[in-house]
């Protein structure tokens, strides 16, 4: 059985990471039946120029909301998630672990607007771009495409 509220709350936070890094949303879905072993899914244009590391947080916040919002753990990551990021921190001196605390501040940062796409995506199943755009910015949204963590630096 696919727990619906989970699913929601994973694809919101992926959807909000890659919004607060300057990405445009396509499309996020969350699945009555597994489709090719996924319950959900998050579609994005990519701003482009993006460091490894957000992209890395981007791949994680799915993970991160559940963690958060619902109460599960890293180790119930998606394994494709977590891959994802491994393959964009590979040009850095991080690792997963650490990229994974600035995205939970990420998620906490932008908690009650997760919930709120969470929500809506539970009632609807799916969100188009312009869907979730209404959704973010009469709540006074400011992207402001930095990453969380100014003390880190990309290796090489």
């Amino acid at each position: 059985m696919i727990d619906r509220y989970a699913t929601a709350v994973h694809e919101a936070g992926h959807g909000v990471a890659h919004h607060h890094y300057g990405d445009r949303i396509r499309s996020l879905a969350v699945f009555d039946v597994a489709v090719d072993g996924m319950t959900g899914l998050t579609r994005v244009l990519p701003a482009g120029g993006r460091s490894p590391i957000a992209s890395a947080i981007c791949c994680l916040a799915g993970a991160a909301a559940e963690a958060r919002l619902v109460g599960t753990g890293y180790a119930s990551a998606c394994k494709i998630d977590v891959k994802d990021a491994k393959a964009y921190l590979i040009t850095t001196s991080l690792s997963v672990s650490d990229v994974w605390p600035e995205t939970l501040k990420l998620i906490d940062h932008y908690r009650e607007l997760i919930e709120l796409v969470a929500d809506t995506l539970i009632r609807s199943g799916e969100l188009d771009g312009a869907q979730f755009h209404e959704l973010v910015h009469p709540r006074g949204w400011r992207s402001s495409g930095a990453s969380l963590l100014t003390s880190r630096r990309c290796a090489g």
